[in-house]
């Protein structure tokens, strides 16, 4: 499904780069194994107290077991008996205001928490093809749509031929607070292609592209051939 562990150091490039405010909502939506959720946490919990750093971020992902890893490499000895909150949840279903349920960890209760729009969104999201995405991701398709729709040019409707992490920055637009971040890891597919041109032109309009960061020594990812950039939306 296009996962690929971040590496740690990746993830704290990652985070490092982009936050700016400890206390605002940060999330990520494809969280897999937990390891930027992780990277959010520690970098609040250096500097401000351990519950306001716990209850300002957030992670989910689509599939429930990298969520079990998430959960248990989110454990400390000071977060006993206290909610990590890493849910279930598409990133394209994700919704400012709707109910997220937590269930407690020593005595099983339900606790509801909303989603509050985030000040930074910390993500490497997932490298899927074109010709699978229809197949993992049926509901994609739609977003390309919204984004004539709400720029109102059809010259930034996104070719079929783009790869998923190039539709979700336009959904991931609807849970971010004005004048908030977001710092995601993509493949660099888009470079140097026509749908590439487009993509860009698009978040153009909905961001402020700030950093643009690729590695000029060697790949980020070992297990993958794919080469990666760093985006910084705001």
């Amino acid at each position: 499904s296009g996962q690929f562990t971040t590496p740690e150091s990746l993830a704290k490039l990652a985070v490092t780069i982009s936050m700016e405010d400890l206390r605002c909502d940060a999330i990520d939506p494809a969280c897999g194994r937990g390891t930027i959720v992780k990277e959010l946490f520690v970098r609040k919990a250096a500097s401000i107290s351990t519950e306001e750093a716990l209850s300002t971020t957030w992670g989910s992902d689509k599939f429930a077991t990298p969520l079990q890893i998430a959960t248990f490499n989110m454990i400390e000895p000071e977060l006993g008996g206290k909610i990590v909150q890493l849910f279930r949840h598409d990133a394209i279903d994700l919704m400012v205001g709707e109910s997220i349920t937590f269930q407690h960890p020593l005595n099983g209760e339900t606790i509801d928490r909303i989603l509050p729009e985030m000040g930074l969104i910390v993500s490497n999201l997932p490298f899927v093809q074109q010709k699978d995405i229809m197949k993992l991701n049926p509901g994609i398709d739609q977003i390309r749509q919204t984004i004539v729709n709400v720029t109102g040019r059809n010259d930034l409707l996104l070719s079929e031929r783009t790869d998923l992490y190039g539709y979700l920055p336009f959904y991931l637009w609807n849970i971010l607070k004005l004048g908030g971040k977001l710092s995601i890891i993509i493949s660099n597919s888009w470079m140097g292609t026509e749908w590439g041109h487009t993509f860009f032109n698009a978040l153009g309009y909905y961001y402020d592209i700030q950093n643009i960061i690729t590695s000029g020594s060697k790949r980020w990812f070992e297990e993958a051939k794919v080469v990666t950039t760093i985006l910084i939306l705001k």
